[in-house]
């Protein structure tokens, strides 16, 4: 277990003994800089699950509906890399040989996830990845 999930335990477990110290979850979260709210479901999770319910639960990243498949999205990178001088309208061409038809903002928005955004950033990553250029 890593010590910053213990210490964050650690830190709710003290929160909710001074909520029992003054009797009070409005006077704790003064005190601690929190929200009321946080101390009332602290509380709640205690009496559910005990202590170690208390650690924090890291809930899988969710893909929006409206994004591009990621072969799509695997393939323009892949391109960009293969070919870091390329504009974005060169770029759009051939994707479409590829049969992958994406607008301009959609590769725009991918490069700047990727950090892709300039031409330099582009040829440093392809360098890194040792792709010929």
């Amino acid at each position: 277990m890593s010590v910053v999930l213990a210490s964050e335990r650690k830190r709710k477990i003290e929160a909710l003994e001074l909520v029992e110290q003054l009797g009070s979850i409005s006077k704790a979260a003064r005190i601690l800089g929190c929200s009321r709210q946080s101390l009332y479901t602290y509380q709640k999770i205690m009496a559910e699950e005990g202590p170690m319910g208390l650690k924090r639960i890291n809930k899988p990243l969710n893909r929006s509906k409206n994004r591009i498949p990621e072969h799509a999205e695997d393939k323009i990178i892949e391109l960009t890399l293969l070919n870091p001088h390329a504009t974005l309208m060169q770029l759009t061409q051939e994707l479409k040989q590829h049969n992958i038809t994406v607008s301009i903002g959609t590769i725009k928005n991918i490069w700047k996830e990727e950090k892709l955004t300039t031409r330099e950033l582009r040829i440093k990553k392809s360098q890194s990845l040792n792709i010929d250029v």
